[in-house]
């Protein structure tokens, strides 16, 4: 899931959260602008800064930033000619997280393996799942179902056949 999405997700549900954001880059980081990590209080962790050591650093300065209830500006180093500038921002229930978008929507149509398939790897990248079937779906856990029911139509075949 998304950080932006994870972040405002658990401050829906009354949760605090922290949000840690890539805002400069120098050298050559496996990170771009923008980049972010959401933590929640329960340190559970979604997005990435561009490894395992930045997105293990943020998350200690956002249970910093948590615990404290401070705005923090730090600056993790890659190596010696390449570091990244971060905003760890932490959240409480009804604040508005910024650049969140809502998440976009995937409409799953019919019940077969590819259709699983697209549901589970869309729930994996973040989208809001919609599985539409004749019959029962077995979509992974979509986030809203619908079943269509088909009317018994009658239509004239070609002549010319």
């Amino acid at each position: 899931m998304e950080a932006r999405a994870a972040v405002r997700e658990a401050l829906e549900r009354g949760e605090r959260a922290a949000l840690v954001t890539v805002t400069a880059l120098e050298g050559s980081p496996p990170s771009r602008e923008g980049m972010a990590l959401g933590v929640l209080e329960s340190g559970e962790r979604f997005g990435s800064l561009g490894c395992d050591g930045f997105d293990e650093s943020g998350e200690h300065d956002a249970m910093r930033a948590l615990r404290e209830r401070v705005r923090l500006e730090r600056t993790y180093e890659w190596d010696d000619a390449s570091r990244i500038r971060v905003e760890v921002r932490p959240f409480t229930p009804g604040e508005t997280v910024p650049g969140w978008s809502a998440r976009p929507e995937l409409v799953v149509i019919g019940t077969g393996p590819v259709a699983r398939a697209l549901a589970a790897i869309g729930k994996v990248l973040g989208f809001t799942i919609r599985a539409v079937s004749l019959g029962p779906s077995d979509a992974p856990e979509p986030d809203e179902r619908r079943r269509v029911r088909v009317t018994n139509c009658s239509f004239r075949q070609n002549p010319r056949r």
